[in-house]
Formats: structure tokens, sequence, C-alpha cells
């Protein structure tokens, strides 16, 4: 319920003369609603109640000016089971996820082959009967002989063709580097 001074209020209402006020206009209210009849034929449940409510308003002279406002009724609440702070959520749930069909291919299985020879010939130098190859790998510097085993994984076969010949030993896989002038 708003209940409104309109104007200027004079230095006289000021204090004890706007409580004054206020209580004259409560009186008012409360004399309005408990004055108002009940019609012949209405029930506790239908009867709808009109209430005048005064506002004053006061002039710049100081004279009052009453207005009446009647206010529209309001039905009676019937519902019995509603639910005033009803719970809503804004979740959506998402979309399923989409149904990939899975593709089964049949790999044959090919037999184990060795992995490339990670040495690369530096060059070779001739002893009396035997030849010495320098075989570098990343920073690392091989000397080595026919029948020597490098790094428990290499044997060295010979020279064969103008090729030097490997033996990779865990698959027993034979590799081979080309020399520079056939032999």
């Amino acid at each position: 319920m708003n209940l409104m001074l309109t104007g200027t209020v004079p230095k006289k209402l000021a204090g004890k003369g706007r409580l004054l006020a206020l209580c004259g206009l409560l009186a008012l209210v409360i004399a309005a609603i408990t004055v108002v009849p009940a019609e012949p034929g209405e029930t506790a449940e239908t009867k709808e109640i009109t209430v005048a409510i005064s506002t004053v308003a006061v002039n710049e002279n100081g004279a009052q000016a009453q207005d009446y406002a009647v206010l529209p009724a309001r039905p009676r609440h019937t519902g019995g089971n509603a639910d005033l702070f009803n719970k809503q959520s804004w979740y959506t749930p998402p979309p399923p996820a989409p149904q990939v069909k899975r593709k089964t291919r049949m790999v044959a299985r090919s037999t184990p082959t060795a992995p490339p020879l990670p040495y690369t010939l530096m060059g070779s130098y001739e002893q009396e009967d035997k030849t010495l190859y320098f075989l570098v790998k990343g920073d690392r510097v091989f000397d080595a002989k026919e029948g020597d085993v490098l790094e428990g994984t290499y044997r060295v076969d010979g020279v064969s063709n103008g090729q030097l010949k490997f033996t990779y030993l865990p698959l027993d896989i034979s590799q081979e580097i080309r020399l520079g002038t056939p032999q």
C-alpha cells in the first residue's frame, strides 16, 4: 500500500504535525476497512473487498485537500498446493554421442625385419693381412674388423661385391653398406 504526500510540506507540519497527519491517515484507512458492509448472498470465500484510501495533499497555503482512490478488488487465492518458490532448471542434457562404426580390417602378419643399419662407413685402413673399417654412429666412431660384434647387435661378416656385410644378430638378418670401390 503506497501512501504519498504530494506538494510541498510547510514548516508547520514538520515534526509533530507530520506525525499527527500520518496517524489521522492511518485511522481513516482502518475505519474504511471495518465500515465496508458485506452484501447479502456473499460468502467469506467469494467476498471481494473494495477499500477506499484517502490521500492527503497539502497545497502551498497549508490547506489540505482529500482525494479518494478506489482500489480494484483482488480475487481470493483458491489454489492450496501452489508452489511459490518453484525450482526451475535451465540445464539441457548434451546430445547423445554419435555412433561410430568401427571398421575391422585384417592385417596380414608380416615377418619381422631388422631396423635400418645405424652405421655409416667413414673409411678403412689396411694392415698386413686384415682390413680395419671405421664406422660412425651419431658422434661415436667404431673401428671394426671381420668377425667383430658391435654393441651386441651387429656382427661384421666381411666384404663381398663391393659391400661390407653385417648380420643383425637378434633376427639373423643380413645387411650391407656399399663401399666406395668394388674389390
